[in-house]
């Protein structure tokens, strides 16, 4: 587990936990006995990335988070996020390795997958689209925008569920 800064309103800046998959860490009794919010994993290798984006939907959204492709896959093994944030340009297995790994996996293929990304080459668009990415957000990332995203995705996978 690791810690977020998070400052509310007037209040000092104060560490809040943020989930974070780590050795010996059992995801599945962290969801089944914590969660109330729907589950987003948050994919990136850079941790600051990973915090804003915990930091932009908090209170609304539950956040694990995954520092590799690789600990991404790992983690959809355990818990079963409604929605997959997947940064495109990692170090090992890429966003778009990932994204095409689970979506043809019977398991995980259902999971909306939206990349966040600095990338805005329109192959790489193009490429997460036809892997099955339901979104594509440049990074930097702006938090009414990521949230407005999710929201739209999460209603449209409802109503078509």
């Amino acid at each position: 587990m690791i810690s977020v800064i998070r400052k509310t309103s007037g209040d000092p800046p104060r560490l809040q936990p943020c989930l974070r998959r780590s050795k010996g860490h059992d995801l599945r009794m962290v969801a089944s006995s914590t969660m109330t919010k729907p589950l987003i994993l948050a994919v990136d290798d850079e941790e600051l990335n990973l915090r804003l984006i915990q930091v932009a939907l908090q209170g609304v959204y539950e956040v694990v988070t995954a520092g590799s492709g690789e600990e991404c896959l790992n983690i959809v093994k355990d818990i079963k996020p409604v929605l997959i944030l997947l940064d495109l340009a990692m170090d090992g297995v890429s966003g778009h390795e990932v994204c095409e790994h689970l979506q043809t996996d019977d398991a995980t293929k259902s999971i909306p997958i939206v990349f966040i990304t600095g990338n805005e080459e329109t192959p790489n668009r193009i490429k997460a689209y036809a892997n099955g990415a339901v979104g594509y957000i440049l990074k930097p990332i702006d938090p009414n925008k990521l949230q407005g995203k999710i929201d739209t995705i999460l209603k449209r996978e409802a109503l078509s569920g």
